[in-house]
């Protein structure tokens, strides 16, 4: 019986198979009005008529079918890229922030890193001997 196979999972695939079988079944139906069963030109011309427009009913339908799925394929593909290219923006931000903290804690004066952190005596002493030193480098591009 016509219908009580699903082929597909998705429901809306299957109603769509079932259009395309009962239009297959009328367009071959009418052609049983072509043979000589049916003598009457101005029948075969009616009925010609009506397989034709049976066929670009299906044409219409399953063209519009596809016009309807790439349209969603194309928004969803905009949708995706449009959601990545912010990504990408945010992560700039990200790393032009980092940058700009970076900066600023290579530019600070090594009073102001002793005064605003209580060191043990051995950093003290590193501090005192100038062996660390901050020097300003051009940060690398990535």
């Amino acid at each position: 019986m016509v219908g009580s196979v699903r082929p597909y999972s998705n429901p809306s695939k299957n109603t769509y198979e079932l259009v395309n079988e009962v239009n297959l079944y009328f367009v071959m139906y009418t052609f049983l009005v072509f043979s000589d069963f049916v003598s009457d030109l101005g029948a075969k011309l009616a009925i010609g008529y009506v397989s034709i427009a049976f066929v670009v009913f299906n044409l219409v339908f399953n063209f519009s079918l596809m016009l309807k799925e790439s349209i969603w394929k194309l928004r969803l593909s905009h949708a995706r890229w449009k959601h990545g290219k912010n990504n990408a923006k945010t992560e700039s931000s990200k790393v032009s922030d980092a940058k700009t903290e970076t900066e600023a804690v290579v530019g600070m004066d090594i009073s102001a890193l002793q005064s605003s952190f209580k060191l043990n005596p051995r950093n003290e002493l590193v501090m005192a001997t100038s062996q660390l030193s901050i020097v300003k480098e051009e940060p690398e591009d990535c």
